[in-house]
């Protein structure tokens, strides 16, 4: 018999379930490490929110109560972070899934791992970066780094050092849209290499003698070979983050080359030391490994982010036991069944004697079985992409671009990709152990209600070949009003899925919501409003509600094409929009000066 288990947002699940138990039974209870005379002692945090963090091992208190107050990443880093850099405006999505804007970096809101780490990294100290995936790791340590090097240096000033290529493009891309020249004369930019596995090493070579770069972003193979050919000295290197940390530790000759880079090649004395994962096991042991072995200072800072909750909370996991043959087959029922929007299928690496006996990567034979199978055929938005350790950035690029993929993935090569979209994760090969589960289920879980109804929506209409519905910015303020107006009622029969417009009490403030959002009745006519209540809001449920009730006749119309979409309490409100004049919901300039006297 075979094992075959599945991760995948709730509002696809297969089937209606009630509300999931909390993974922590007593929420509202946190605890915290805090320094007195150098021994460490446990004591409840009186202030803490339920599962926010825990430092331990040095005394930070000062930093950490400017970080509290702190609204914006411009209040935790001004004064260290050059100006320019939180000037730079940036497209958001790729470092904060549910942010879609261009927004300067100052002005982001910080998040959980940002407002406890950046005090104590731009304070100096060592730091262990304990987080889990899509937390805003990357963003923290590179503002850091960013606070010490020296752009009028002609010299390699910081190295971070990732586990895969694919990490590694994604880390250089962010750090160059950082550090990019700015419009005002006098500030350098910040020169960042790609030393990665497969890359060009003599171009690479040329350029280090020449004009060493200021930053470099390096797999621990493709560093240790130019360090021990002394092409590259880190002689002035000020930081050395190790980001994935817990991946090297699989491998005894990664952590051999790793002490060198800690201790032959470079010194603690003279850099700060950034070990940042999602998941360290035996973290406290880790930590006083760091120390005994000098791999970092002895007030190293360990930040820990939610330690409570691990794994993402709103994750619906499923487990099937089938005859190892049958895997395949299975895994296109599912993808029948599920309709991803998008997805990541794991596979395990390939095998010595699989290579041996000339078979195929375990990647590329699931991919040819999909291309191949009639149920891919009906589902045109899903293009199987295969990962390894020599994808390109382009390919990354054109998943990112196209919304909709397919992926199939070792847990090698996947490490570090951040696809915030992923609906579902297919584990076609057991993970070897519950870190790389972990890693594996934190590929998914980023969208909120909102935005995971979208998904379900759509996924939903394809199924019947109708054009997936584009976000309204009109329709979604009119469905914040409406849901601000339903949050206090209860669900009821009267209330609840059964409530379409037309039967419920009509609202005698109507206009008024309109009005708010520079809306009246010609535009909004046509389009329909659909208010559900549903418990919790578990999301296959609140889709359900939409698909398979009354409401469904209204998602099957072709004439409506837009959304908008806003939850408030146990209340979700979906306003369709339609492709006539009467549904447009166009802005009336006039309603201006009503919106601001309601």
């Amino acid at each position: 018999m075979a094992c075959f288990s599945a991760t995948q947002l709730y509002s696809l699940s297969w089937t209606l379930s009630a509300k999931p138990r909390p993974l922590n039974p007593n929420p509202n209870s946190s605890l915290f490490v805090k320094c007195t005379n150098r021994t460490l002692s446990t004591v409840p945090s009186p202030i803490r929110c339920p599962s926010r963090a825990s430092i331990v091992s040095s005394c930070v208190s000062s930093e950490i109560g400017i970080a509290e107050r702190a609204s914006t990443l411009r209040e935790l880093c001004e004064g260290h972070v050059p100006d320019h850099i939180l000037r730079r405006r940036v497209f958001f999505h790729f470092l904060f899934p549910k942010n879609n804007g261009v927004e300067e970096v100052g002005f982001v809101a910080p998040t959980d791992v940002q407002r406890e780490a950046l005090p104590v990294l731009l304070s100096g100290h060592d730091c262990i970066l304990h987080a889990q995936t899509g937390s805003g790791k990357t963003l923290a340590y590179l503002l850091s780094m960013f606070s010490v090097v020296n752009t009028q240096r002609s010299a390699v000033q910081a190295v971070i050092v990732v586990p895969t290529r694919e990490l590694g493009m994604q880390v250089t891309k962010v750090a160059r849209v950082l550090s990019a020249k700015p419009a005002e004369p006098g500030v350098e930019a910040c020169s960042v290499m790609a030393l990665l596995d497969g890359g060009m090493l003599r171009r690479h070579k040329s350029w280090l003698k020449a004009e060493p770069p200021t930053v470099v972003v390096a797999t621990l193979g493709s560093l240790c070979q130019m360090l021990e050919k002394q092409i590259l000295t880190l002689e002035s290197m000020r930081v050395l983050i190790i980001d994935e940390v817990d991946f090297i530790f699989n491998s005894p000759k990664q952590v051999s080359s790793l002490r060198k880079v800690l201790m032959s090649y470079s010194s603690i004395k003279n850099r700060q030391t950034i070990f940042a994962s999602a998941s360290i096991p035996h973290h406290r042991r880790f930590l006083h490994d760091c120390i005994q072995q000098k791999w970092t200072k002895a007030d190293v800072v360990h930040v820990h982010v939610n330690p409570v909750e691990p794994m993402p909370s709103r994750l619906h996991h499923r487990f099937l036991i089938c005859d190892k043959d049958e895997r395949p087959q299975t895994l296109l029922s599912l993808l029948k069944s599920d309709a991803p929007q998008s997805a990541i299928i794991f596979v395990g690496e390939q095998s010595e004697k699989s290579k041996k006996a000339g078979q195929g990567p375990p990647t590329t034979l699931l991919i040819d079985l999909l291309r191949t199978s009639d149920t891919m055929f009906s589902y045109p938005h899903l293009d199987p992409y295969a990962t390894s350790c020599d994808l390109s950035s382009i390919g990354l690029q054109e998943m990112r671009q196209g919304g909709s993929y397919l992926l199939v993935a070792t847990d090698l090569a996947s490490r570090g990709v951040d696809l915030p979209e992923t609906t579902h994760i297919y584990n076609f090969d057991l993970p070897k152990n519950a870190v790389d589960y972990l890693h594996r289920a934190g590929r998914t879980d980023h969208a909120d209600e909102e935005e995971t109804l979208l998904q379900g929506i759509n996924s939903y209409r394809a199924t019947l070949s109708l054009t997936a519905l584009t976000k309204n910015e009109n329709a979604e303020c009119f469905a914040e009003q409406l849901a601000d107006h339903f949050k206090n009622q209860p669900c009821t029969n009267t209330t609840g899925s059964n409530t379409v417009p037309g039967t419920e009490p009509h609202f005698s403030n109507y206009t008024n919501l309109l009005a708010k959002c520079n809306l009246n009745l010609t535009t909004t006519q046509d389009g329909q409003i659909l208010p559900a209540c549903v418990p919790n809001l578990v999301p296959n449920l609140v889709l359900s509600n939409f698909t398979q009730s009354q409401y469904s006749k209204y998602l099957n119309d072709t004439k409506f094409t837009g959304v908008g979409i806003s939850s408030e309490n146990n209340w979700i409100v979906l306003v369709l929009t339609a492709n006539t004049t009467g549904g447009s919901f166009v802005n009336d300039k006039s309603a201006g000066s009503v919106s601001r006297l309601v």
